[in-house]
């Protein structure tokens, strides 16, 4: 991201043009995988391979499926270890854990094992998300986790974490984003947030968030349909 802004949408259609990336427990519990965030970045040269984000609900190890070019992840960092093993799930040994697998799309299906491998640690994205009151607490030693690039914080579920449900605008809210926006800078991370209104925009620049998702590609899509609908209103009154 550097010095500049990442836009995006959260991710709530189950649309195979979303081109999501899964994960899988290690425990062989299913994980509860929803649509996250997705970047717009350009993609390292490959064009046929969308950057896409993974959300991973779980405080269990995690591994993460290969065959996607920049796979980004994100977990939810309550805790600090949480964090750590998300940015090590996310590269290949020696760097993490992720396991090697040739035999899929962002290797070619086996043509360019090496090359992919090779160059995978450093075009990924690691995203840890901060919801609860203890992830704020904790977003400083978060924010310095090696691997870890981004700190976003999901203002709907932070704000009933912390007992103020809906209310984004709260001072104690206002004092968890700075707190996160206060570690990203310091460890050289990007501060990221769901803009939940367009006239919030400004306001989360000026707070120095640096990835910030408009609302969602499901709302997106509802309002469309709804401003069509609208169109069609002084017709129907007027039909006999």
């Amino acid at each position: 991201i550097g010095n500049g802004l990442g836009a995006g949408a959260a991710l709530a259609l189950g649309i195979p043009s979303a081109r999501l990336a899964f994960a899988q427990d290690a425990t062989a519990e299913e994980i509860r995988n929803k649509a996250a965030v997705r970047l717009f970045k350009e993609s390292q040269g490959t064009a046929d391979y969308a950057d896409v984000l993974q959300q991973v609900q779980s405080p269990d190890y995690v591994r993460l499926r290969s065959g996607f070019e920049n796979l980004a992840a994100n977990a939810r960092g309550s805790e600090l270890e949480e964090a750590r093993q998300a940015a090590a799930a996310m590269r290949y040994p020696p760097d993490g854990v992720r396991g090697v697998a040739g035999w899929n799309r962002a290797c070619g299906f086996g043509t360019r094992v090496a090359d992919y491998v090779g160059a995978a640690n450093d075009n990924v994205l690691t995203i840890v998300q901060i919801e609860t009151t203890e992830a704020v607490a904790n977003c400083e030693a978060i924010a310095a986790v090696q691997g870890v690039d981004s700190l976003f914080i999901g203002p709907t579920d932070l704000s009933f974490s912390m007992g103020i449900p809906r209310q984004i605008d709260h001072p104690s809210m206002i004092e968890a984003y700075g707190k996160v926006v206060a570690a990203c800078r310091k460890h050289g991370k990007a501060a990221g947030i769901l803009n939940m209104k367009p006239e919030q925009l400004a306001q989360n620049v000026e707070r120095g968030f640096k990835l910030i998702a408009m609302g969602s590609d499901g709302a997106l899509v509802s309002n469309g349909f709804l401003n069509v609908a609208a169109a069609f209103e002084p017709f129907k009154k007027a039909s006999p």
